[in-house]
């Protein structure tokens, strides 16, 4: 197969792309777990990344925008379709059952908040989601 040989010696011109950055770099992966009945209204990432601010060399956190698996319906971010199928249930004391992203009226946006925290600490941000009971 001298067309193996021909190719193997020919030099490959690098171009760049989206994802140069992560060539060489190093992530960690920050997931917030229970996020259920008000989705993470008052997550924040700021106690993780002042837990590894020390850490010189992490060039992105990966974030999750859903949970993992079977609660993968739940969400950071407000999402005005997946909060109307909530259709307001609460408990005996007022608190959100089975709300599965931040409340509009809240005011708040976790996602984008851990987004901005993450680039005002000088790292990119890598997101992870996961589609698989959607």
């Amino acid at each position: 197969m001298p067309w193996l040989l021909t190719k193997r010696q020919q030099t490959v011109e690098v171009t760049e792309s989206r994802a140069d950055w992560l060539r060489g770099s190093w992530g960690l992966n920050w997931k917030p777990t229970d996020l259920w009945n008000g989705a993470g209204e008052s997550l924040t990432i700021d106690l993780f990344i002042d837990s590894i601010s020390h850490l010189k060399t992490i060039d992105y956190i990966q974030i999750h925008l859903n949970e993992s698996y079977i609660n993968s319906p739940s969400h950071l971010g407000p999402h005005e379709i997946l909060e109307s199928l909530w259709q307001g249930d609460t408990d005996t004391t007022g608190n959100p059952i089975n709300l599965v992203v931040p409340r509009a009226s809240a005011g708040v946006d976790p996602f984008l908040n851990i987004i901005t925290a993450t680039q005002k600490a000088g790292m990119k941000v890598q997101v992870y989601l996961n589609s698989s009971n959607m």
